[in-house]
């Protein structure tokens, strides 16, 4: 695992001393310029692979090895970590974050979507080309396409420790020690690859001023104010205008993954940069307390005055 943390961190560490700006903007999966709450499919992944994960001690050893599989076959197919992963490399090349991977028209003009497989050699080969080729090759210790496949369509069996594919006219048996290898392999770049992005994202907290990217800037000292979240990190861009810049006809902006508490926060406090810690872990504990006749008035009340 310290391999492949390491073999992941020089692509963050890149990015991240190129500019700052679109690097922020890459880590909170801010593509677009609409972007708002609830278009982020990367806490989609966090979701299921958590409820996935949360099911492991109801079932017995080799009812287990489908749970893994199915998180195996989540981590490979999902495809938020490679965009990111494209837009840390488009950082490192002075371009900006984007969709990397929009679909391409087959010869009936039907819209085809990337495999994964072809995500991945494009990744590499854009790797060895900026000269970080080893940050990628982790990827040749755990995909399988064949097993990634079965997976989704259920052509496998478990067996004896083994797992049998059946891929077309052949028959294929991952054993033991390989099943391991490609599981535990896409089960640490997974716990990597999120505990370098919380890290990074926590690595700012102060509402600081940076420079923007060249192609966003629309003054020549314009920068841009961070959006903090106390214990979590920065969780958007705003401008950072001046009272005189704002009465000349200056247009506001920001760019952010915020909740709703900090949304009704912004909408009474427009200027706010330092947003509170996020007590919605707490108030949904709370409520599992509370009796359910009184639980809906409580619930308006908080969503009333405390907007979340």
């Amino acid at each position: 695992m310290l391999k492949c943390f390491n073999d992941l961190d020089q692509l963050f560490a890149k990015a991240q001393e190129t500019c700052a700006f679109e690097f922020i903007l890459s880590l909170l999966a801010i593509r677009e310029i609409t972007a708002d709450s609830g278009w982020f499919p990367f806490d989609t992944l966090h979701q299921n692979f958590r409820a996935i994960n949360s099911v492991k001690k109801k079932f017995d050893k080799e009812e287990n090895t489908h749970v893994h599989l199915l998180l195996y076959g989540l981590i490979v197919e999902a495809s938020e970590p490679y965009e990111m992963l494209a837009n840390l490399m488009n950082v490192i090349e002075g371009d900006r974050a984007k969709n990397n991977f929009p679909p391409t028209l087959n010869k009936r003009g039907d819209e085809v979507e990337w495999k994964p497989i072809d995500k991945i050699r494009n990744l590499q080969k854009r790797a060895r080309q900026l000269g970080i080729a080893n940050s990628l090759e982790l990827f040749d210790d755990f995909y399988d396409n064949q097993l990634r496949n079965a997976v989704f369509h259920c052509s496998y069996t478990v067996y004896d420790n083994d797992i049998r594919l059946f891929t077309g006219s052949t028959r294929r048996v991952i054993g033991h020690e390989e099943k391991h290898k490609l599981i535990n392999g896409a089960l640490a770049y997974y716990e990597v690859f999120t505990t370098l992005i919380n890290q990074y994202i926590a690595d700012y907290d102060e509402p600081i001023a940076i420079e923007p990217h060249p192609d966003f800037k629309t003054h020549n000292d314009q920068t841009i104010k961070l959006m903090i979240r106390k214990g979590h990190g920065v969780v958007g861009i705003k401008d950072n205008w001046s009272p005189a810049q704002l009465r000349a006809g200056f247009i506001p902006f920001r760019l952010s993954k915020i909740t709703r508490h900090e949304q009704w926060l912004l909408n009474k406090y427009p200027d706010i940069d330092i947003f509170p810690k996020d007590r919605t872990p707490a108030i949904n504990r709370l409520l599992k307390c509370i009796p359910k006749p009184l639980k809906g008035y409580i619930l308006k009340f908080i969503q009333k005055n405390f907007g979340y």
